[in-house]
């Protein structure tokens, strides 16, 4: 599902959040494609540790995690460590019922260990696929905070995540709702097709879903795929030979 961005005030209000907390702060997509953040410039550490393909394959499947998490948790935020010993926080975007993308805060680091520390595990870590010595200076220049301050910061930014639609700064695209559907429609005409189907093959609330097919054709749903198991049925009827 793609997501349209009032971009300008999104960039104002993770400029507020960057300034208070002094964090990293992103918007994702579902499929965890940046879409917009604050500072836009990635994290040095992070950086260097994609640039291995290792080191991309850990940090996806660190994203996949949190993902799940609040896909099992949509109320909730999480924090946790990622592959590299940096802490990260992640809280979901919702739409109605159902999550339409992700912000992120990061990287931070826990005041339960020294910064020295820190960084000898983050480069323990990382060693065996990727070289973080010329990033000293850099990585203790990372934040560090409590883990008080780190759980207020969560805190805030699932305030954030549901305060950016409720202004609708971040909303779901309704012709991708109808492309989607419409597609799986025509894939399936012989099949069920019911709403209740409908809406959780494609993780879709009921109500976007009705109005995703009437903006674009009129039509109620079910009208719509009467409309269309009509048509595929003239086609059987034209072009299938009488045995």
């Amino acid at each position: 599902m793609s997501l349209t961005l009032d971009t300008e005030n999104l960039r104002g209000f993770l400029q507020h959040f960057n300034t208070i907390t002094g964090l990293r702060i992103a918007l994702f997509d579902l499929d965890f494609n940046e879409l917009l953040s604050c500072p836009e410039q990635p994290n040095p550490i992070c950086d260097r540790i994609k640039a291995s393909s290792v080191g991309r394959e850990r940090c996806r499947k660190c994203d996949l995690a949190a993902q799940l998490y609040i896909k099992e948790n949509p109320e909730s935020n999480h924090i946790y460590f990622c592959h590299s010993g940096l802490v990260d926080g992640i809280a979901p975007i919702t739409d109605e019922t159902q999550i339409i993308g992700y912000m992120m805060i990061g990287q931070c680091l826990s005041c339960d260990m020294s910064i020295g520390d820190a960084w000898q595990n983050t480069v323990r870590l990382c060693s065996d696929f990727t070289d973080l010595g010329d990033l000293r200076e850099q990585f203790f220049a990372t934040p560090q905070l409590t883990n008080e301050q780190i759980r207020a910061c969560a805190y805030l930014t699932n305030a954030c995540a549901s305060y950016v639609r409720l202004k609708n700064y971040v909303r779901l695209r309704q012709n991708d709702i109808f492309t989607t559907a419409s597609k799986y429609i025509e894939r399936n005409l012989p099949g069920d097709l019911s709403s209740d189907h409908l809406c959780t093959a494609l993780l879709v609330p009921r109500n976007a879903l009705f109005k995703a097919v009437r903006d674009e054709t009129g039509l109620t749903l079910g009208q719509y795929i009467l409309q269309r198991r009509l048509k595929y049925a003239k086609y059987l009827l034209k072009n299938t030979k009488n045995t």
